[in-house]
């Protein structure tokens, strides 16, 4: 495990953090620890979605055809063909 020293901390941030421990029946190295692996653990998963939001982004414009910048072609289209070409 790694070590991390924190520095020039505030007194109020420090005892807020103290108050917090004391609710949580934990130490204040207990609580910090369990606050930066609350962080962590989100980011990573937050890192996750947007890599997974971005594959099905990739994949839907992939799988679809481009817009039409023809409005009378696709009125057109659709009058004369119904729906099935979209």
């Amino acid at each position: 495990m790694a070590d991390v020293l924190v520095r020039n901390l505030s007194e109020s941030v420090v005892s807020s953090l103290k108050e917090k421990a004391e609710l949580n029946k934990r130490s204040l190295q207990a609580e910090l620890a369990a606050i930066l692996e609350r962080e962590a653990t989100f980011h990573n998963k937050k890192k996750g979605l947007a890599t997974e939001l971005r594959a099905i982004q990739t994949k839907v414009a992939e799988d679809s055809e481009p817009y039409s910048t023809d409005s009378a072609k696709d009125i057109r289209n659709l009058r004369d063909g119904g729906l099935s070409n979209y």
